[in-house]
């Protein structure tokens, strides 16, 4: 009898010893307790979008302010047009353009400030200039002198991009490559434009 009690506390025992190994085993192998492959001490934290800061070389940052001065120019553009054309089909092409170039000019300050790079703000008298030069003529003449400008100032902001784009990288090429055919469907609206209103020169 007393032999039959040692032999059952024993084995109670060594139970208890499996119970307590297995245990253990599980807790260390647990997610996020340091233990395991699933699990990592100190898991990687995601970086937030929009905090990282980009580099951009000199000639990306200039760039990205000629762009920045063209995009604001063009919509200043695009306004007068709005106010003093009296062809809907100019008007329509005005609102489209200062609706796309806006968007444009967001993108830029964004790539700008990510990228600590300053953007001039349009100066007063460059305003006062653009106004005086499209002030002065009124009607089909103004039609076609504006459809003229939008279609200097697309061909040579095209030629910038395109010249850009082949060493472009990241949040940058991200935007030429989204803003390229917005322009180039400009250029291709106001070509259509010129030859409506009946002149080749757009003046």
């Amino acid at each position: 009898m007393i032999r039959s009690c040692f032999v059952g506390v024993a084995l109670i025992a060594m139970l208890s010893a499996a119970c307590s190994n297995d245990a253990a085993d599980r807790t260390s192998s647990a997610p996020g307790e340091g233990g395991g492959a699933t699990g990592a001490a100190n898991p990687p934290r995601a970086t937030t979008p929009g905090t990282s800061e980009m580099r951009l070389s000199d000639a990306e940052q200039t760039f990205v302010q000629k762009a920045a001065q063209a995009n604001q120019t063009e919509v200043e553009m695009a306004r007068i047009g709005q106010d003093k054309s009296q062809n809907d089909e100019v008007k329509d092409f005005a609102r489209q353009l200062e609706q796309d170039h806006s968007e444009a000019l967001g993108d830029l300050r964004q790539v700008a400030m990510r990228a600590s790079v300053q953007l001039e703000q349009q100066s007063d008298a460059q305003r006062t200039s653009m106004s005086d030069k499209m002030g002065s003529v009124t009607g089909p003449r103004f039609d076609r002198q504006f459809v003229g400008e939008m279609i200097d100032a697309h061909r040579k902001d095209i030629a910038d991009f395109e010249s850009q784009q082949p060493s472009a990288t990241g949040e940058l090429k991200q935007f030429i490559d989204k803003t390229l055919p917005v322009m180039r469907e400009h250029l291709q609206k106001a070509e259509e434009l010129q030859t409506k209103l009946g002149t080749t020169s757009g003046r």
